[in-house]
């Protein structure tokens, strides 16, 4: 569904192992997790499905996204599908 710094995730939020992990120079997604302020910048609603998926698997706990993005979630939530 998504990455954050090419650790990948499924719809679910939860990590997709692929060939690129023991080749990527980077923060394990144990480490990320560890990590007390996850910041993620992403927008455009392109990219709703892969945000939403980030936020069910609790990868981020800060988001920076454009005003279509944010009413859509916020949308989601209110009809109690996020």
């Amino acid at each position: 569904m998504g990455d954050i710094s090419l650790r990948y995730f499924d719809v679910a939020g939860k990590p997709v192992d692929t060939s690129l992990d023991a080749r990527i120079i980077g923060l394990e997604r144990e480490q990320i997790g560890r990590i007390p302020r996850v910041i993620a910048v992403a927008g455009g609603m392109f990219k709703v499905a892969a945000i939403r998926a980030a936020l069910k698997g609790h990868l981020m706990n800060v988001l920076v996204t454009d005003v279509f993005v944010a009413r859509r979630l916020l949308e989601e939530v209110e009809r109690g599908q996020l």
